[in-house]
């Protein structure tokens, strides 16, 4: 019978390698029931034909205990070591009839890390032997299906590393683009807002009330577009620094107010904060998130600003929520919101520059959660996000 080749299938290739004349005949008896079977001489002829195949060739090794000897026995064992990590040769061990238990064990203890060793008792019954073969064969099915899996991981991870990869230089260029952009957008402008400031100084006294009003919209356009330029180059480098740890939601809060301090004392608001607990967070960036949720509720007030900072747990999961009792908005706003540059209201006396809860959602999502708005008009904003615990231990 012809040996196996290296393009042989895993499902159809079976090394039989029994001593004498009992591989032909086991060979043949597999044959017989659809199971592709070689007859080899000895132990060493496995190793030399295992040396050569890929390790998609052999399904089975079927091996007779006599056939391993001390001197064949090494080389098989190296050869079936050198297998890729997700390989592991299914071995049927013919055992002697009155064969030694401890050679016995010794061999397996030596055979097992190269390969699955499975013993079956002499005499042989065929049709034992068979359903042993076709058991083996299924799990080395398995290998290969284990083998696929891990190449496509591999495939997977490297197509990621390259997409982390770009990644990261987009971002760099983002943030460079926008530090360059902001700069030299930045020098025209101050250029504008001085010559109309100087312009208006030096001719108000020939202006009417018109021109006063239009000279001071072009002043506080100019304004709120410097505001704009900054702020998108704070956007462009959130994430750049993160530092994460254990913290108490509750000195994020603090910080917050201390920095809204005169913003909070020349409305009159009254912040009401409850009980918060300790999560994973950035506490600056967290102290951002909960400033501009504040200033938010402060800007958009109806009368003396009641702002409300609570938590909750929902289905395992906190989620924290600072309400308002302010305008409101419309109806149909959702998730557009967060989105850059977003205003809703037609009052341009509110100060923003539309960038505020973009830069809240950006910093809620480094933190791997998420924030959404319910809002009703005229009766206020809840704006709730998500926050991971602080891992145990």
């Amino acid at each position: 019978m012809p040996s196996p080749d290296a393009g042989s299938a895993a499902d159809h290739v079976l090394v039989v390698a029994p001593i004498g004349r009992d591989a032909a005949l086991i060979a043949a008896a597999l044959g017989r029931a659809g199971i592709t079977a070689h007859a080899l001489a000895d132990a060493r002829a496995l190793t030399a034909t295992l040396g050569v195949l890929s390790p998609d060739a052999p399904g089975v090794a079927i091996i007779s205990e006599e056939a391993l000897t001390a001197a064949a026995l090494p080389g098989l064992v190296e050869v079936l070591l050198r297998q890729p990590v997700w390989c592991e040769l299914p071995i049927i061990l013919l055992a002697l009839p009155e064969g030694s238990e401890r050679h016995r064990v010794a061999l397996i203890e030596q055979l097992g890390p190269a390969g699955s060793v499975t013993v079956v008792d002499r005499p042989v019954r065929i049709a034992t032997l068979i359903s042993a073969v076709r058991v083996a064969l299924r799990s080395r099915a398995r290998q290969y299906e284990a083998r696929d899996l891990l190449v496509r991981h591999e495939r997977l991870a490297d197509e990621l590393r390259l997409k982390a990869a770009e990644l990261e230089r987009s971002n760099a260029d983002l943030e460079q683009f926008a530090y360059i952009a902001s700069h030299d957008l930045q020098e025209p402008l101050r250029m504008i807002s001085s010559y109309l400031e100087l312009l208006s100084r030096r001719y108000e006294a020939t202006f009417d009330e018109q021109a006063r009003v239009f000279f001071q919209h072009a002043i506080d356009g100019a304004t709120r577009m410097s505001g704009m330029i900054r702020s998108i180059l704070q956007f462009s480098r959130l994430g750049s620094r993160i530092a994460m740890g254990d913290i108490a939601v509750a000195d994020a809060v603090a910080d917050a107010l201390e920095n809204l301090g005169p913003k909070i004392a020349a409305a009159g608001a009254s912040i009401i904060v409850g009980d918060l607990p300790r999560a994973h967070s950035d506490r600056t960036l967290l102290a951002q998130v909960l400033q501009n949720l504040i200033a938010n509720g402060i800007a958009f007030a109806r009368g003396a600003p009641v702002i409300r900072i609570s938590a909750e747990q929902v289905d395992g999961t906190t989620v924290f929520h600072v309400a308002d009792e302010g305008i409101g908005f419309p109806t149909d706003v959702g998730e557009r919101a967060f989105q850059l540059f977003q205003r809703f209201h037609a009052d341009r006396s509110i100060p923003g520059t539309g960038i505020g809860l973009a830069t809240c959602r950006k910093i809620v999502e480094l933190h791997g959660g998420r924030i959404w708005v319910t809002s009703t008009p005229g009766e206020g904003s809840v704006f709730s996000f998500t926050l991971a615990a602080p891992p145990p231990g």
